[in-house]
């Protein structure tokens, strides 16, 4: 949605940079220009979180900064209804954290093509 707001910013002679390179930077500037909700930026601070520690930890646990109380707020909003939170890991990645994964995809993927309308 960053790459298509500003290909239309520049269609239209507005001037806009190129969409920031990391992650967190890109949450924020799509918060900011309104192409994401409050709910769905934190649900993204979530999975950037997760997928961080995952990227450096060679030893992934549930103890690593940040994992459980992201794999919590990723429960709480998607998931809370049919799923009871257990404090395994490997259920956690594979029900929570995926599936939250292809909920988010989902749904900006319906926005983006509603963006171009």
């Amino acid at each position: 949605m960053l790459e298509a707001d500003a290909l239309r910013a520049s269609a239209t002679g507005e001037v806009r940079g190129k969409p920031p390179r990391t992650l967190d930077a890109r949450i924020k500037r799509a918060l900011r220009e309104g192409l994401i909700n409050q709910e769905d930026a934190e649900r993204c601070h979530h999975i950037r979180l997760i997928r961080n520690a995952a990227a450096h930890e060679w030893d992934l646990s549930l103890e690593t900064e940040d994992v459980l109380p992201s794999l919590r707020a990723l429960h709480e909003v998607d998931h809370s209804e049919l799923l009871v939170f257990h404090e395994d890991l490997e259920f956690l990645l594979q029900q929570v954290y995926s599936a939250s994964c292809g909920m988010l995809v989902m749904k900006l993927i319906d926005r983006l093509s509603a963006f171009g309308r």
